[in-house]
């Protein structure tokens, strides 16, 4: 259940959130389930978050830094993540339709059994992916081979098959 004070905090601007980020490094805020339904996020320090089940559709999450966040069962339809960090991050069983991810660091995600709801407006285009986890706990990479990459372009082909 997400915390209500640090929501509260969340929504009074990125700024006000990114400097009670700096300011409170030891709290670990968690929006498991909110509600951010087209909240301005951008350029937000989400690091290592819990946005688990939280709807975040048509949320602007451009540049974000979501490093290593907890986005497992969320609803990013329609979000807009250019240039976001999503280094580490769990997108297990999250939706994605139409969202854009364009730019995005997506290295080292999780896609849990190869589940994720994406579509043909999903927007992969020049992303940094050179590997992922189809496993929890940053089990099972894939490609397997820890010397090899997704070459620029493979890793939006890929995910499109699943």
């Amino acid at each position: 259940m997400a915390d209500t004070r640090h929501l509260a905090i969340l929504k009074q601007g990125v700024a006000v959130w990114n400097q009670w980020r700096k300011e409170n490094p030891e709290i670990q805020p968690d929006f498991k389930g909110a509600d951010l339904r087209a909240a301005m996020l951008r350029l937000s320090s989400l690091k290592g978050l819990n946005l688990s089940q939280a709807d975040l559709r048509d949320a602007d999450l451009k540049g974000a830094d979501l490093w290593f966040g907890n986005l497992r069962g969320a609803n990013l339809k329609g979000a807009d993540l250019r240039g976001a960090n999503l280094w580490g991050a769990d997108l297990s069983q999250t939706q994605i339709f139409q969202a854009n991810f364009q730019g995005a660091i997506l290295t080292g995600i999780c896609i849990l059994d190869d589940r994720i709801d994406l579509d043909s407006q999903t927007n992969f285009t020049n992303v940094l992916c050179r590997f992922i986890y189809r496993q929890a706990n940053q089990q099972q990479r894939y490609p397997l081979d820890p010397n090899v990459s997704f070459a620029p372009g493979e890793f939006a082909r890929w995910i499109q098959t699943l």
